[in-house]
Parts: structure tokens; C-alpha cells; sequence
């Protein structure tokens, strides 16, 4: 005696799915054919595919005009340029870029000219650094 190995829901309703997109093997085409006869509600389910697919055919464009990506990029362009916020914030940004390049500048100036009047290379002097530790720091009064 033969044994039939009973399908999974998940795989008949795999089959089903791509039983609308791709040509299915003589099995699985006898496998969706079995579950449809012997179950009303894969044929329910299978009806509701239909009828999901339908919909969406009928509500999809069928083609994007010509240039659709050039035009999209271009609305958000625009729509960039026109916004508040955005434009707040390219202003913002170009100033502390320009502080942020010339404060590097200025460090770099001074740790050159720390390095040419120091008498030697150690790391306190070229960075200014005192003979400070945490705990004087510490100790310090506060407010």
C-alpha cells in the first residue's frame, strides 16, 4: 500500500499564489486540483485571490509616462527648495561648516608656532596642556 503525503496549508496556498504568475509542474497542478475539489475553503481562498487580483489590475496604471523618473526627482527638488526647515537648515550647516574649518585652522596655527617657540616636543607644551590633574580640577570650587 501507498502512502499519500498529506500537503501543508502553507504549501497549497504557496501553490495557489504562484499558480497566477508562473507555469506550475503536473504535480502541483494535481496537488491545487485535489485541494480544491476536497475543500470548499480553498476554493473560497482561491476566489478571493481572483477577485484581490482583479482589483488591483483594473485600479494599476499601466505604464509610467515618459521621463516619470526625471520628473519625480525634480518635484522633490522643488519641493526641498520651497521647504522652511530645509532651507534653515543648509544655512546652518554652510556657517558651522565655515567655523569648523576655521577653527581647525587656528588649533593647527597654534600648535605650530607652540612647537617652534618650545624648547622642547613633549606633548604639554604642544597642546598647551598645564601640570593641572583631575583631582585639582576637582577640587576646584564650583558655582
Amino acid at each position: 500500500m501507498i502512502k499519500k503525503k498529506k500537503i501543508s496549508k502553507k504549501k497549497i496556498q504557496e501553490l495557489l499564489l504562484r499558480s497566477f504568475d508562473t507555469d506550475l509542474s503536473e504535480e502541483e497542478r494535481r496537488q491545487i486540483e485535489k485541494a480544491l475539489k476536497e475543500s470548499s475553503e480553498w476554493l473560497e481562498v482561491k476566489k478571493g485571490f481572483d477577485r484581490q487580483r482583479l482589483l488591483v489590475s483594473e485600479n494599476a496604471a499601466k505604464s509610467f509616462r515618459p521621463f516619470f523618473a526625471e520628473r519625480t526627482i525634480e518635484k522633490i527638488r522643488t519641493l526641498r527648495k520651497n521647504n522652511g526647515r530645509y532651507t534653515f537648515y543648509l544655512s546652518l550647516r554652510t556657517v558651522f561648516q565655515r567655523i569648523a574649518i576655521a577653527g581647525a585652522l587656528l588649533l593647527l596655527l597654534l600648535i605650530t608656532y607652540n612647537i617652534k617657540t618650545g624648547d622642547s616636543l613633549a606633548t604639554e607644551e604642544v597642546f598647551f596642556a598645564s601640570d593641572t590633574t583631575v583631582e585639582a580640577i576637582y577640587d576646584l570650587s564650583s558655582f
